[in-house]
């Protein structure tokens, strides 16, 4: 019985390898085939978008005839910048493998080929604030050819993107070269804020970057420096909008760490002014203790639960205003309800211009004076003990 299991499972493997019934089956029998044409090659395959790639990687050096056909530019592409170049069908031939004879002949494959090496290499961002001087590497990986390296940071889920250029003419004679910079915030959409990839390199990027004297980069390859150079400020307005939404960033995973809760990050350009404004004023209360406001010539009305209020509208006088919450303030914090605890506030220089009786108490319209504030911190125990009438606080 065992012996007729294993002549049944090989016939069977023996019949699916003649009629593959599946993508993945089908795929490995073309492999095979492929790679007995030729044996020198691994033959790797595969299948994007119902385009098939057929991928060869010689086990050892292998002698061929190729015949190119193409402009100027593809050649200066494909050898002086080692870049992948592409040869449509009818613009190549290849003699000495029959693998790649057969594949070249017919009409409806391309050649994608690559004359240089990919190696590491990194960029080195020195900085000075004062007497500190601080050192952040840039990890990537140049693609070289005989002339030209090009590099292209990989941080992965990252914002930031570096890349440039440089020519060995270039790094022999110091000559100066552009970096590209930019930052792709969609990464981090839906990311824990406190878990957000690669934040603490990046914002230490983004400091030398935008530093106030000019910041020294060196460039390695191999781990071995080729050259360095001074690079120059970029525009104020990039670096104030860069730095605007990275203290926004710290403040929340600041306040995140406080409130014990660990948020998604939406994607910040869908987030409202609302979520922005409450990041902000839960940070004043809760890490510098009080939130301001200068509230100037402003008028506001409140409720108060009682009918009789011991002041008239026509007698008063500038004065200042506490009012202490009944219950604890719940407040979003990026989409998570957040205790802020009963909140005092105090209004300095303001008088009461209207009064009008409610149903269920009065309502209270007063007048800020130029020099009047508001001023919000989450209140003590002794504040309920001296506490006037319970007020509703304004919208």
């Amino acid at each position: 019985m065992a012996r007729f299991k294993l002549a049944f499972h090989a016939a069977l493997q023996y019949v699916e390898e003649l009629h593959p019934g599946s993508i993945a089956a089908a795929v490995k029998k073309q492999q095979q085939l492929l790679s007995k044409k030729d044996p020198r090659f691994d033959v790797s395959i595969s299948v994007e978008k119902g385009v098939q790639k057929v991928n060869l990687k010689p086990k050892s050096p292998v002698s061929l005839n190729l015949q190119l056909r193409g402009k100027k530019e593809d050649f200066e592409r494909l050898v002086e910048r080692g870049m992948p170049t592409e040869f449509k069908a009818g613009r190549f031939a290849v003699s000495g493998s029959p693998l790649l004879e057969e594949i070249a002949k017919d009409q409806n494959t391309n050649l994608v080929i690559r004359f240089g090496r990919e190696v590491a290499g990194s960029v080195r961002f020195h900085s000075r604030n004062g007497d500190v001087i601080a050192v952040v590497d840039v990890d990537g990986r140049f693609q070289c050819g005989t002339r030209f390296a090009a590099f292209r940071s990989s941080w992965p889920a990252s914002p930031f993107r570096l890349q440039f250029t440089v020519s060995i003419d270039d790094v022999m004679a110091a000559r100066p070269f552009k970096l590209a910079t930019g930052f792709d915030f969609l990464v981090w959409q839906n990311h824990p804020v406190l878990q957000l990839p690669y934040y603490d390199r990046t914002r230490d990027v983004v400091a030398s970057l935008c530093s106030v004297t000019n910041s020294r980069i060196e460039v390695f390859v191999m781990g071995n420096s080729i050259c360095s150079a001074i690079r120059e400020n970029p525009a104020a307005d990039e670096c104030r909008t860069i730095l605007n939404i990275f203290e926004w960033l710290e403040k929340c995973r600041w306040l995140a760490l406080h409130l014990n809760v660990n948020p998604r990050l939406p994607l910040l350009t869908e987030i409202t002014d609302e979520q922005w404004d409450n990041v902000e004023f839960l940070y004043r209360l809760l890490k510098e203790g009080v939130w301001r406001q200068d509230i100037a010539g402003i008028s506001f009305t409140i409720n108060v639960d009682q009918k009789d209020v011991p002041m008239k509208a026509e007698d008063s006088k500038p004065s200042e205003l506490l009012m202490l919450d009944t219950n604890p303030r719940m407040i979003d914090f990026l989409g998570v309800p957040v205790a802020a605890g009963r909140l005092k506030q105090v209004f300095t220089e303001v008088r009461l211009v209207q009064m009008t009786a409610e149903v269920d108490g009065s309502k209270l319209t007063f007048q800020a004076e130029k020099s009047s504030t508001r001023m919000i911190q989450v209140a003590a125990a002794s504040d309920f003990s001296e506490a006037p009438a319970s007020m509703q606080p304004p919208a």
